[in-house]
């Protein structure tokens, strides 16, 4: 295992279980290093217009900005993740991407050998964390490219979320899946069970 890249729509809980799997990476004694490809455009954002996303009509700029920027260069938010990544990896660090958004980040995951997750929860669900975290609740529908580019493909581990999920224990077995998957008895690849994206 090389790093892992968990996608999944706004309010799914991506984040939830990066810190879940950093965590346990930590406990392990696994050096582990989270990251996302929004941590530049966050940068950017901030520095032209001083603008985070818990702003109000923060989430909102941060959308339009990475629009523009990616419409130039679609790998312009690629290119830093990647750099921090092969470092990581290069100093025996686990690289942890939380926000796999867009068929381009999907692919650039796949060449490095990143082991990509997919969180999904229902609309209801998701609608009620984004109000929780102050945001407007119905995003949870949105069809912004960068909440459907990736429904339908096909991930390595899926992760179902919502109440009473068992995130720590979906995060175990994940965890553990993968370790067997490196041992060099095992017979053969471990077979990780996809949830549908929508």
């Amino acid at each position: 295992m090389t790093g892992i890249a968990i996608s999944g729509r706004a309010g799914s809980g991506k984040s939830t279980f990066a810190g879940l799997l950093v965590e346990m990476l930590d406990e392990a004694g696994i050096p582990s290093e989270r990251m996302s490809f929004a941590d530049e455009l966050k940068r950017e954002v901030f520095e032209l217009y001083g603008i985070t996303k818990d702003d109000v009509g923060g989430r909102d700029v941060l959308i339009r900005h990475g629009e523009a920027r990616r419409l130039a260069d679609p790998d312009v938010y690629i290119r830093p993740v990647d750099k921090r990544a092969r470092l990581a990896q290069v100093c025996g660090i686990l690289p942890v991407i939380d926000d796999l958004r867009f068929r381009r980040e999907y692919e650039w995951a796949g060449r490095c050998g990143l082991v990509t997750v997919r969180v999904v929860a229902t609309m209801a669900w998701r609608a009620s964390r984004l109000s929780a975290q102050g945001f407007d609740g119905s995003f949870a529908w949105s069809g912004e490219v960068g909440e459907v580019d990736l429904d339908g493909l096909k991930h390595d581990w899926g992760v179902l979320n919502g109440p009473g999920a068992k995130l720590r224990e979906r995060a175990v077995g994940l965890l553990e899946a993968l370790q067997k998957e490196r041992e060099p008895e095992a017979p053969s690849r471990v077979t990780l069970p996809v949830f549908p994206a929508s």
